[in-house]
């Protein structure tokens, strides 16, 4: 299938009551008590107030943006951003800008379809952008490194740099934009919320940061089963879960994704990326060139078959050879000497050393334990891909963190994709009027020269890339054209394992005026 083509709105205007019916439908059938289901309810009744028009934005800043409109009108006004951070995907067709349909029908399947089902398979990963759009903010759902106009290029998955080179030069493109197409009666404001479950909490963490860095204010981060420790707890307990093979098969395929990423020389700037013999994998992946698989549009069910086609002998399904051997040598003394640090308390500077120092370059527990703006976690004690022990050690103590407790009924206590649905529907609350003292997503009107509403544009303008995130906006033409310490863990209730169940969803890129954007921004 063709990529879609940059510049273009998606299918037409979607009605706030479709939004609302899909929303409803799909927060009426997840698997959740009721209290969830009425808390639901009440969250969409506050939420669903604009149509949505989507499209994909100019000059490929690839990824989807959805525009809160009316009556076929972008909305004159001042608004709220918000970005919707996608969980880990294998194909370039779950990237959000080729994700999202052409019609709501798509969304629900056909006649012969369960509704709730057919959208959670295939869908589901763009509930929380819906909602928000619908509520009034402009939103983006950035398509990471690898995927969408990027797709020829390989993944970074988490790598913490590689979210913001794919997230913000499309942020302020979308700003110049709006105010372009509008000749300035629409504008996004300095504000956003971000948020993002798994691979999109990690994303949401390290995005925020560097906006909170240009200026941007971070009215909140909403975080669901999220690994902020690759460096140590996260990378211990995981090792842990494939030695005594309680790791659910989802966790294999996205670990070996995020594996490769750390090693191949393609993420240059990662510490460890030109000493193949410091690669995370072992030299059996490497020599089946598992990185490559994952890079090269393959489904999750090949990867995890790539996967078991060398830990599983027919006998005993050793998921350890997955780890280089220096590497799961120290994590086996990790073990036996309780540490959760190993590169810190082992560090085998004769053989994991440039390994150890990517993976501790690329924590965001930090972030997290310095933060000066809200974060709201979501993470179920039961989640046995990625353990709550990736939570800060200080959640307790700093004002600005919260767990997730506002609305006890919507604690998540499954595993992590029976904890997705509650975890999605309390990262739509703050979208909603529900806290008391909390900032709506209303539209901020204010004078404006143009007399008529702006009708949402069928082929939008071609517009320069910014050079400057703070210069003017591009004129609108006039024809269309290390972690290093403790460790905060939850008790666990009834642990099940999730079944093996393939992700769907998005992913990102940027072009080179981007990269050289954040290249000046992070790397100096």
């Amino acid at each position: 299938q063709a990529r879609r083509s940059c510049n273009s709105t998606i299918g037409s205007i979607f009605p706030q009551d479709d939004i609302k019916f899909l929303l409803e439908t799909v927060s009426n059938g997840i698997e959740a008590g009721a209290s969830v289901k009425t808390i639901a309810s009440v969250v969409l009744g506050q939420m669903v107030k604009n149509d949505i028009m989507a499209m994909k934005p100019p000059n490929c800043v690839s990824g989807l943006l959805l525009l809160p409109v009316e009556n076929g009108e972008l909305l004159p006004g001042m608004f709220k951003g918000s970005i919707s951070m996608h969980p880990t995907v294998a194909l370039d067709a779950e990237a959000p800008s080729e994700l999202w349909p052409d019609d709501f029908v798509g969304l629900l399947g056909t006649d012969t379809d369960d509704p709730v089902v057919f959208f959670w398979e295939n869908y589901r990963h763009l509930l929380a952008g819906i909602g928000s759009a619908s509520a009034g903010t402009v939103t983006i759902l950035p398509d990471y490194l690898g995927f969408g106009e990027d797709a020829e290029n390989s993944k970074s998955h988490s790598v913490a740099n590689s979210y913001r080179v794919a997230t913000i030069p499309l942020w302020f493109q979308v700003r110049d934009y709006l105010e372009s197409v509008t000749s300035g009666c629409t504008k996004l404001l300095d504000k956003v919320t971000l948020g993002g479950y798994g691979e999109g909490a990690y994303a949401a963490v390290a995005v925020s940061s560097a906006m909170n860095d240009l200026g941007v204010q971070i009215l909140s981060v909403q975080a669901g089963a999220g690994f902020y420790r690759l460096s140590s707890m996260n990378l211990v307990k995981t090792f842990e879960r494939m030695l005594d093979d309680s790791i659910p098969f989802d966790g294999i395929w996205m670990f070996a994704s995020f594996a490769s990423s750390y090693s191949t020389s393609e993420n240059a700037d990662l510490a460890n990326a030109n000493s193949p013999e410091q690669a995370l994998l072992a030299d059996e992946f490497l020599a089946i060139d598992l990185p490559a698989m994952v890079n090269n549009n393959s489904t999750a069910a090949d990867i995890l078959r790539s996967v078991l086609s060398v830990t599983d002998d027919g006998t005993d399904n050793d998921l350890t050879k997955l780890y280089r051997s220096g590497l799961s040598m120290m994590l086996r003394s990790a073990l036996e000497q309780n540490s959760r640090v190993p590169c810190v308390d082992l560090y085998p500077t004769d053989s994991v050393d440039l390994l150890c120092d990517a993976l501790m370059e690329n924590d965001v527990v930090d972030i997290l334990e310095t933060v000066d703006y809200p974060v709201v976690f979501c993470h179920s004690a039961n989640d046995l891909i990625v353990t709550s022990g990736n939570l800060p050690t200080n959640l307790l103590d700093n004002p600005n963190l919260q767990l997730f407790d506002a609305l006890t009924d919507l604690f998540p206590a499954g595993g992590h994709f029976e904890s997705m649905p509650n975890c999605m529907v309390a990262s739509m609350i703050p979208f909603t009027l529900l806290e008391p003292g909390g900032e709506p997503s209303s539209v901020i009107q204010f004078d404006c020269s143009t007399t008529e509403p702006t009708p949402a544009p069928t082929v939008s303008p071609t517009l320069a890339p910014p050079t400057n995130p703070t210069s003017d906006p591009t004129p609108f033409p006039t024809t269309p054209s290390g972690d290093r310490g403790g460790i905060v863990t939850l008790e666990p209730t009834n642990p099940k394992s999730s079944s093996f169940s393939l992700l769907k969803g998005f992913s990102s890129f940027v072009p080179a005026f981007g990269a050289m954007l954040l290249s000046t921004l992070f790397f100096l």
